[in-house]
């Protein structure tokens, strides 16, 4: 027993700096899974349907279709690739669920079931951002805070803000990944979320809302950060995240995007995930553009044929942003699931559609 206790405070020492050892080599290379848009959406939790709008019904339609022949397939196959690779982590980038349920039970019981869908064949972590439709409709909000909010409270993650703000964020090895509340958009979590690793080598936050343009249509450009708060504030996150160099991903859009941004502060890179698949046999197209590219399309595609009160908004889109895009990317028909892969100082996105069952694209963000 002398021996042994001598001994054991070596042998402990040795097994640390194995250990260590072992997660910083994890850690320089490894993968994060992508989740775009998921709308959960089910007959039984369903109340006052006759009240909707024609678009939102239009909406639970598309949901309930999906659901039944093609999301549980992009859950399957992620897990699957989760599973059996170096990932670490799925992220969800929030409208986990369409919301519209009529009541609060209808809404948390929605926030339940999806959140048993998404992990039930994961053994990884599955960390989820809240989105628009997560807080829409009759005791959303609330519903959202008792199960989603819950729900993320037992993630490994930290909370740097008070209780009604979601923003979360986690730190692996040399990295930071901030899982942003795009429905408060608070310029504080953001930073002392980035003062939790002032040296990060990537920056990751994880929104729901983009924090960058990347439609390509003129309906919703102005649906970027700083919505549901104010314009100037969403001004002061951006200059912020520029001056960091971050790296966002995003969905809410419904498109699979890749958009280079270059403000007076920094660059951000911004890539949007979608998985609501409508037709798994579409065939996938890539679409390049040059910042000037871009902005000459909207100008001569949409500008004309805008009505009178609308084309105000999309001038000062144009005006706005123009001359600060170096280049975007349309992934069309890509739908299912994507993967971001960390390979010491570089970062790349795998894209999954189809048959997911290889990379249809994939996309160096760094």
């Amino acid at each position: 027993m002398n021996i042994l206790s001598k001994i054991m405070p070596a042998l402990l020492l040795v097994l640390l700096v194995l250990l260590t050892a072992g997660c910083c080599i994890d850690q320089e290379k490894y993968q994060v899974v992508l989740l775009g848009d998921l709308h959960y959406d089910s007959a039984d939790l369903r109340t006052n349907v006759d009240k909707l709008k024609p678009r939102h019904y239009r909406e639970m339609h598309r949901n309930m279709a999906a659901w039944e022949k093609n999301i549980p397939a992009v859950l399957k196959a992620a897990a699957d690739y989760a599973n059996n690779n170096d990932v670490l982590f799925t992220v969800q980038c929030g409208d986990i669920t369409q919301g519209d349920e009529g009541k609060y039970q209808f809404a948390a019981t929605s926030f339940e079931r999806v959140l048993n869908l998404v992990n039930k064949d994961q053994t990884k972590p599955v960390y989820i951002v809240r989105g628009n439709h997560d807080v829409r409709g009759a005791g959303k909000e609330k519903a959202c805070s008792d199960v989603l909010f819950s729900y993320m409270k037992k993630q490994d993650v930290l909370f740097p803000e008070d209780a009604t703000d979601q923003t979360c964020y986690k730190i692996v090895g040399k990295d930071l990944f901030i899982f942003f509340d795009g429905m408060k958009d608070s310029l504080k979590s953001v930073e002392t979320a980035l003062q939790a690793k002032p040296d990060a080598r990537h920056i990751f936050l994880v929104t729901h809302i983009p924090v960058m343009p990347c439609q390509f249509s003129p309906s919703s450009i102005g649906w970027i950060c700083g919505k549901y708060s104010n314009v100037q504030n969403g001004d002061k996150i951006r200059a912020l995240l520029a001056k960091h160099n971050v790296i966002v991903l995003t969905a809410h859009i419904h498109r699979t995007t890749y958009f280079d941004w270059k403000l007076p502060e920094g660059s951000i890179k911004q890539f949007s995930s979608f998985s609501i698949v409508a037709d798994p046999a579409a065939k996938p197209e890539k679409v390049v553009f040059t910042g000037d590219e871009y902005f000459k399309y909207f100008a001569e595609n949409f500008y004309p044929k805008q009505k009178e009160k609308d084309r105000a908004a999309l001038h000062n889109f144009l005006q706005r942003y123009m001359g600060k895009l170096n280049s975007c990317i349309n992934f069309k028909k890509v739908t299912g699931f994507n993967v971001l892969r960390i390979d010491g100082d570089k970062v790349f996105v795998d894209m999954y559609c189809g048959k997911l069952d290889k990379a249809a694209f994939t996309q160096q963000i760094k």
